[in-house]
């Protein structure tokens, strides 16, 4: 959208990229649909099956270091209190 606003008005990069938070990521964003509009937003606001993967093995991730970081702590505990 904010692709499509910059380009079909006479913003500029700056006053657009100042109201979407980033000016690098709307310069991006404005190349890749001028040089290929077809393939420039693959998905269209639909995670592809790997992303959706990559997703969700990061959220796994995430969740099995906090479980081992507990059972470090746990471990450490009850060493420290058997002595």
């Amino acid at each position: 959208m904010a692709v499509c606003i910059t380009l079909g008005s006479i913003w500029r990069i700056g006053a657009g990229g100042y109201a979407w938070g980033s000016w690098n990521a709307l310069r991006k964003w404005i190349r890749d649909a001028t040089v290929d509009p077809q393939h420039a937003f693959p998905g269209q606001g639909v995670m592809r099956s790997e992303q959706a993967q990559l997703e969700r093995l990061r959220k796994e991730n995430a969740k099995l270091r906090m479980e081992r970081d507990l059972l470090k702590k746990a471990a450490a505990y009850f060493a420290k209190e058997s002595m």
